[in-house]
């Protein structure tokens, strides 16, 4: 009997912990349904902070916008979320424009790599506290996803891509309130890094031709 296809579009952020956390939930949910669905994974832009022009000290970021001590119980609580994912999440290094990490997502969606690519960044950011507004981290998500790090770097060289983000992401702004936002085969929507139950109820709907 063939899998039924399952089409979910994503809209993220690439410096959004929920929308790694929802990555994760995500996945375990499908991993539930693997002998009797198959999954297509679109990810699609949003600008957390459009006004973002150049990198600075994320902590310091942060504090600026919750307080010190508001942001210390706020990371307490995503730590304890991230490592129940499996994810080592911290908050040092920098935090920059997401521009360029969505134009190198939509390069990779050409080649079949945006997942990887995807993956590659949320790593390289909550992780590794690299600044994924850096060409250069950027070329190497890029390379460790399996693209060729030359052509990668090219394209970010280039501006290709950026005006379909631009529009893409300012779309999404306007009819969303926030991310991650999850819509399964066109008609079902998820607001949120919902828990693994969420994702399972609706994918039992399309398993039952809903």
């Amino acid at each position: 009997m063939a899998k039924r296809l399952v089409t979910i579009d994503v809209i993220s952020d690439t410096v959004c912990p929920f929308c790694f956390l929802g990555k994760r939930r995500l996945e375990r949910a499908m991993a539930r349904f693997s002998d009797t669905l198959d999954f297509k994974v679109r990810w699609h832009p949003f600008y957390l902070d459009p006004t973002a022009t150049v990198s600075k000290d994320k902590l310091a970021h942060y504090h600026a916008k919750f307080g010190e001590e508001r942001f210390a119980a706020l990371n307490a609580n995503m730590k304890r979320m991230a490592a129940a994912e499996g994810i080592n999440i911290n908050f040092g290094g920098l935090v920059g424009p997401t521009r360029d990490s969505h134009r190198l997502t939509h390069f990779a969606q050409k080649i079949n790599k945006q997942d990887e690519v995807i993956e590659g960044l949320f790593k390289a950011y909550f992780e590794d506290n690299k600044d994924i507004a850096d060409v250069e981290v950027l070329t190497s998500v890029a390379s460790g996803a399996g693209i060729n790090g030359d052509e990668a770097r090219q394209c970010l060289l280039s501006g290709e891509g950026g005006d379909e983000v631009d529009q893409e992401a300012n779309k999404h702004r306007r009819s969303i309130n926030g991310v991650p936002h999850f819509t399964v085969n066109g008609k079902h929507e998820i607001h949120g890094a919902q828990d693994v139950e969420e994702f399972v109820r609706v994918f039992r709907k399309v398993e039952g031709g809903n």
